[in-house]
């Protein structure tokens, strides 16, 4: 049998996508009945083994992911459908998908132990002067390896929401020491473990910092198709913190602006200011206004005057 196909997620998606040209990811929500982060890791399983695809667009100026089937699934139904007749047939049990393990609370609660006093550590060789060369590289060395651990730890117990977390973490890590090509890696592995989980606002996250080291290493439509996926994310969880949001909008209208969509990225400014203002973040608003105050207009079209761009 297809093993894509013998989930039941994934067999309601594929049923409910050959009788419609597309369809949201909400629609599918909705006829599958499952969770934001069940569906959207499972839809990436079908996308990857291309049986969907998707459409990503923006409408009312928000933006909107479609999912349609491929002929590849539509065979690939058939396909299952005709060997399950057989089964049935021939009166043999079908396949089961084999139960997750369970996790092992207590290596999980030694994980996340390791992830939060690294990151205690990481802040404060941060916060802290250097009183030599060699201190803040033995500071960060100690940091990546209690990381490395917890991941090592999370992936033994099943854990992957802590795995996700800690992948990311050392993400920011390899940042700090100058690497950006490894933390693209490390944000990647995050994003692709947060698909496993049951948690659409972790991959939102996930998905925001692997957009914003895509921009920083200027893959613009990479980062791009990040932020607009976690903005749908959050969008759709309908409990997202406004920072997080706000957090996401931010450099998304920065890449918007530094690509010349100044309308769209006027309306991306003004939304995130909305949000940190609610969230009492006046830092946040007064980098949104520092850069709508340098749009002008001309022939009643807004315009960026130069060197407005975020660094």
């Amino acid at each position: 049998m297809y093993d894509l196909l013998l989930s039941r997620v994934r067999l309601a998606v594929i049923a409910e996508l050959v009788s419609v040209e597309w369809a949201t990811f909400s629609d599918l929500r909705r006829s599958v009945d499952t969770t934001n982060g069940n569906l959207s890791a499972h839809l990436a399983k079908l996308i990857e083994g291309g049986y969907v695809t998707e459409r990503k667009s923006f409408v009312r100026r928000r933006p909107q992911t479609r999912y349609r089937l491929t002929e590849t699934g539509r065979d690939a139904l058939v396909r299952h459908v005709e060997q399950l007749q057989a089964v049935i047939a021939s009166g043999q049990p079908a396949e089961q998908e084999v139960p997750s393990p369970r996790l092992d609370e207590g290596e999980v609660e030694h994980a996340r132990a390791l992830i939060a006093k690294a990151w205690r550590a990481r802040r404060e060789a941060l916060q802290t002067p250097p009183t030599d060369e060699a201190t803040p590289g033995a500071a960060m060395a100690r940091v990546e390896a209690d990381l490395i651990r917890a991941c090592e730890i999370c992936e033994e117990a099943g854990a992957s929401q802590e795995l996700s977390v800690a992948l990311g973490k050392l993400g920011h890590v390899a940042l700090d020491l100058g690497h950006p090509d490894k933390a693209r890696t490390l944000f990647g592995k995050s994003v692709a473990v947060a698909r496993e989980t049951d948690d659409p606002l972790r991959l939102a996250h996930a998905l925001r910092h692997l957009g914003q080291v895509n921009h920083r290493m200027g893959r613009l439509d990479s980062a791009g198709r990040c932020y607009e996926e976690a903005l749908d994310l959050y969008d759709q969880a309908g409990t997202a913190h406004p920072v997080d949001q706000a957090n996401t909008l931010r450099p998304m209208a920065a890449l918007r602006e530094e690509l010349g969509d100044v309308e769209e990225a006027r309306l991306l400014w003004r939304r995130a200011a909305t949000l940190y203002r609610s969230a009492g973040i006046e830092e946040g608003v007064r980098e949104c206004e520092a850069h709508l105050s340098g749009f002008g207009t001309f022939g009643g079209r807004p315009v960026g005057r130069p060197g407005d761009r975020s660094s």
